[in-house]
């Protein structure tokens, strides 16, 4: 599989809608409201998170996000990846979204992503297959 590496800035930390260390995965589908999932893990080093992701349409704009805590706008998320109205995944970059290479996603597909977080320098990398 093809492993695309995206790179960003990262503000705040703690995973939304997905599965991590052991826990019990649990499906989470978007109503247009926040679909927030605590972790109740808090960190401050290096850490991965991984999870998996089904757009349920093409041409959509749907974020996967993590935050510090549960976020009660989107200003409050920090690491953000998105499948954009475009057809592609991309992650956000400061004050935009970018990818480094383009990474296509269609309806029902699911995707896996692992994101490696370095809290004290604010970066991660974001793993897509």
């Amino acid at each position: 599989m093809r492993k695309v590496i995206l790179q960003f800035i990262v503000f705040a930390l703690a995973l939304l809608a997905a599965p991590l260390y052991g826990q019990t995965p649990a499906c989470t589908i978007a109503s247009g409201d926040w679909a927030a999932k605590s972790l109740g893990n808090s960190q401050a080093d290096t850490f991965s998170a991984a999870f998996d992701a089904t757009p349920q349409g093409n041409g959509i704009d749907v974020n996967v996000a993590l935050s510090q805590d549960l976020p009660a706008a989107y200003t409050d998320l920090g690491a953000i990846v998105r499948f954009n109205p475009w057809g592609d995944i991309d992650v956000r970059n400061g004050d935009r979204y970018a990818a480094v290479y383009p990474q296509p996603y269609s309806a029902n597909s699911t995707c896996h992503f692992v994101v490696v977080v370095n809290v004290p320098a604010h970066w991660c990398t974001v793993y897509v297959t």
